[in-house]
């Protein structure tokens, strides 16, 4: 599981801080001091001009402190000029110098990550994910999986979970992961669909995960009302249709 930056997330269950790409240098700071060394992936808009994403990526890793992140991913806006442009030569270059591990793209349009994953060979793909969201599973999150790409889910609206959505996102780590912004607390589940941080200063839950066969039976109940993404176009991305 994929966790925001929320002190008490770090706290409760060590695994990679995400941390957005709305977070600047003060709070990048208190991040480095105070993540004791965890994991962590850094998510950065599309710069205005390319030129300065090398830059921009050196100046927040600074700010952080700790030495590189695990990966960095780009928000990318417009997916076709990142087939060999700049943006992946840039950090091709990053991580070849040791200066980030690994690197991807995310995207709001799971067809544009489709596009991502046969055009731009990234070692990771952001992409929307949510028990109400499953479009990626139809072929982007496959197809990621099939040439060993790492899937990220970016999941919106968790303060209004339920305990389903929860297990939902903890059931389906094995093929994407998915990154929140807080866990729920100890009155927002059940005691009989969590198990409880043995500390009692976090008012925190963990969900129990749903196995295979309640994952599968999601997405059945999925593809009976969800209509599976159009494909994609054959010679230019989706976002220039």
């Amino acid at each position: 599981m994929l966790l925001g930056g929320q002190r008490e997330v770090a706290v409760a269950l060590p695994s990679l801080l995400v941390l957005e790409e709305d977070l600047g240098e003060s709070e990048l700071r208190e991040v480095g001091k105070r993540s004791d060394g965890m994991p962590r992936l850094m998510i950065l808009a599309e710069p205005a001009f390319m030129r300065r994403l090398r830059a921009d990526i050196l100046r927040r890793i600074d700010w952080m402190g700790g030495g590189p992140p695990e990966a960095v991913l780009l928000r990318a806006e417009d997916v076709s000029e990142l087939k060999g442009g700049m943006a992946l030569q840039t950090l091709l270059d990053l991580r070849s110098s040791g200066a980030i591990g690994s690197f991807g793209f995310m995207h709001d349009d799971v067809r544009s990550v489709e596009w991502l994953v046969e055009n731009t060979g990234p070692f990771v793909l952001g992409m929307p994910w949510s028990r109400d969201d499953q479009q990626a599973a139809y072929r982007a999150v496959p197809k990621a999986l099939e040439y060993g790409i790492d899937c990220l889910g970016v999941a919106g609206g968790c303060a209004t979970w339920t305990g389903d959505d929860w297990a939902f996102a903890l059931g389906g780590c094995a093929r994407i992961l998915t990154a929140v912004d807080r866990l729920p607390s100890r009155s927002a589940l059940p005691p009989t669909h969590a198990r409880l941080i043995d500390d009692a200063a976090l008012d925190v839950a963990l969900p129990l995960p749903w196995d295979e066969a309640q994952m599968e039976v999601q997405w059945d109940r999925y593809q009976q009302s969800h209509q599976p993404p159009e494909p994609l176009p054959r010679s230019r991305p989706p976002m220039g249709e």
